[in-house]
Parts: structure tokens; C-alpha cells; sequence
């Protein structure tokens, strides 16, 4: 690969990729460098383009298997850090609780999906990919890819609605 066209490349699918990372982790910085990491690793490999099937599908599986390592990496440390927790009288307390507690919210209610219905719903209606792309992707069939981005939209009203029902009996 020249580096004319991995330049091309990069400019093509920085954005999006960095937006899928972003949806796996929720961190910008790691997002960032999960992508980073991805074109190096492209790059490194010195295979034509054309000796790819679908250059965009591989590079959102090599995303997302480093996102897998991230966010392993990130629960380690973040466990490290509650023992060496610091001074719990920060300025802004009630944000930062309200901030923590949203994002445990969204991660639960993301967690209740399989991965193969969180996976299509994050690329069909966050990144715009169609359903042919990522039937490529996840290397299912485009009918498949359809039911599963239609169970797993459905799985979400119905937790959340289930969570919210929970949320009025309690209060």
C-alpha cells in the first residue's frame, strides 16, 4: 500500500471509526487511540488494498476487537483507582454523580442486548451504515442483520420502559 492511498484511507474512515470506538468505550481519548492503533496495525501489515474483501469491514472488526482490549484494560485501572480513591468533597459532586449514573444507566440498558443486536444498532442508526454493510460486517446475511437491529430496538424500548416503571413504584 503507497502512502498516497493510505492517506485516502485514513481521511475516509477516521471519522467514522472514531465514532464507533467512541460508542464501544464512551472515551474520547481511548477512542482516539483504539483508532490509532488500527491504522498503525494497517499500515504495519503492508498488504495491498485490494488484497482486502471490504477494507471498511476490517477495519471496524479490528475497532472493535480493540476496544474488547480497552476496555479491559480500563476496568483494571479503574479498579486500581477506587483504592487509591481521592478527596470525595470535589467541586461539582451532584454532576459528576448525575454523569456517573447516566452512563451506568445507558451501559446497563446496552448490556441487555446481545452484542450481535448492540453491534447493528450502533452502526445502522448511529454510524448510518446500510443494512448490506453490515450484513459485510458482521459477515451475516442482510435479512439476519435486519431482525436483529429490529429485536434489539424493540429489547431496548422494552427495558428502559420496564426501568422507567420501576423508577415511578419507587418514588
Amino acid at each position: 500500500m503507497s502512502n498516497t492511498e493510505f492517506e485516502i484511507l485514513v481521511k475516509e474512515l477516521n471519522e467514522s471509526l472514531f465514532r464507533f470506538a467512541y460508542f464501544k468505550v464512551r472515551r474520547e481519548d481511548i477512542a482516539q487511540d483504539v483508532v490509532q492503533e488500527c491504522m498503525v496495525k494497517l499500515w504495519n501489515e503492508n498488504k495491498p488494498l485490494s488484497h482486502y474483501l471490504n477494507v471498511k469491514a476490517y477495519c471496524i472488526t479490528l475497532v472493535k476487537n480493540k476496544c474488547i482490549d480497552a476496555l479491559r484494560a480500563e476496568a483494571t485501572r479503574r479498579n486500581y483507582e477506587l483504592q487509591k480513591k481521592q478527596d470525595p468533597f470535589e467541586q461539582n459532586v451532584e454532576d459528576k454523580l448525575e454523569r456517573e449514573e447516566k452512563l451506568k444507566l445507558m451501559d446497563y440498558h446496552l448490556n441487555q442486548l446481545n452484542e450481535n443486536q448492540a453491534t447493528a444498532l450502533r452502526l445502522r442508526d448511529f454510524e448510518g451504515y446500510s443494512y448490506s454493510e453490515i450484513a459485510e460486517i458482521m459477515a451475516q446475511t442482510e435479512a439476519n442483520v435486519k431482525v436483529l437491529i429490529f429485536r434489539g430496538r424493540n429489547a431496548l424500548i422494552k427495558n428502559i420502559k420496564k426501568q422507567d416503571g420501576v423508577q415511578s413504584i419507587a418514588y
